[in-house]
């Protein structure tokens, strides 16, 4: 029905469009209110088709019927691990309509319900339940991490920074790195790779700053073979390709294994020559 009202509005014929939306209406009163996926994703999409028509009298009616939706998921306590995540994806799809004052009074709720959790280590896999890392959700989903607190979770530093890694978002990485590398051998392993990552965007200076952190934390790092040599190679190449053989000299004198130790100082004395 929806694809059917969608190409009869492309033709100038938007009326099945606003029948549908009053179909929705009546069925979810007559239906005793339950939270439906399908109802919520037509009603969604509904919404942006009647925008797309300029027939904006009809989407305050579709608008309640969210916030009418969100009330009743976030009601259900044993459900709130699916529920909460559809919510939130109800809060981004308004934002991006335009509907603001729907979308901040539907967050509102939503913060409320989560904020009731008092357990820290429940509320946090709640709020991982729900995270979307994608824009525009992202930012919204970080305020909203600050909003219930669990920035303060101990895990959450470091998860933010692996969610980070897997968006290939650079200012969010930078901004976590810190609090989610609490040993030499993560701040090795991090450091380096922000410093890789700044260098293939050909940012000589934002890389070379990542890779002097790593360099300082590797004095720090105990190992006992040499397992861990290929961070100690990465950094010396990274130095390498920005021209700095002295701090890759550096970093060669601190390999943990000798014979690594002095071939990689021998291959770099031959180009220092």
């Amino acid at each position: 029905l929806f694809r059917v009202a969608i190409a009869a509005a492309q033709a100038g014929q938007p009326q099945q469009l606003l029948d549908l939306s009053q179909r929705l209406q009546e069925e979810f009163r007559s239906g005793g209110g339950g939270f439906d996926a399908m109802g919520i994703d037509t009603t969604q999409r509904l919404i942006t088709a009647i925008q797309q028509q300029g027939q904006g009298a009809a989407i305050p009616p579709l608008v309640e019927l969210l916030q009418q939706q969100a009330k009743i998921g976030l009601a259900q306590p044993n459900r709130l691990q699916y529920n909460i995540p559809a919510v939130q994806s109800m809060v981004t799809s308004l934002r991006e309509q335009g509907q603001t004052a729907a979308a901040d009074k539907m967050q509102q709720g939503l913060v409320a319900k989560l904020n009731e959790t008092t357990d820290l280590n429940q509320r946090f896999q709640l709020f991982q339940s729900l995270f979307q890392w994608s824009s525009p959700s992202r930012d919204q989903l970080l305020g909203l991490a600050e909003a219930i607190a669990v920035t303060n979770h101990p895990e959450f530093a470091d998860w933010i920074f692996r969610q980070s890694v897997a968006a290939v978002d650079l200012p969010t990485m930078e901004q976590w790195v810190v609090p989610a590398s609490q040993t030499p051998v993560l701040q090795v392993d991090r450091f380096g790779y922000l410093g890789d990552q700044w260098l293939l965007r050909d940012q000589p200076e934002k890389a070379i700053a990542w890779y002097d952190r790593a360099l300082a934390a590797l004095p720090n790092v105990n190992v006992a073979n040499d397992d861990r040599s290929l961070w100690w190679q990465s950094l010396i190449n990274g130095y390498l390709r920005l021209g700095n053989i002295a701090k890759a000299k550096q970093a060669a004198q601190l390999l943990p294994n000798r014979q690594d130790r002095e071939a990689t100082l021998q291959r770099l004395a031959c180009l220092s020559n």
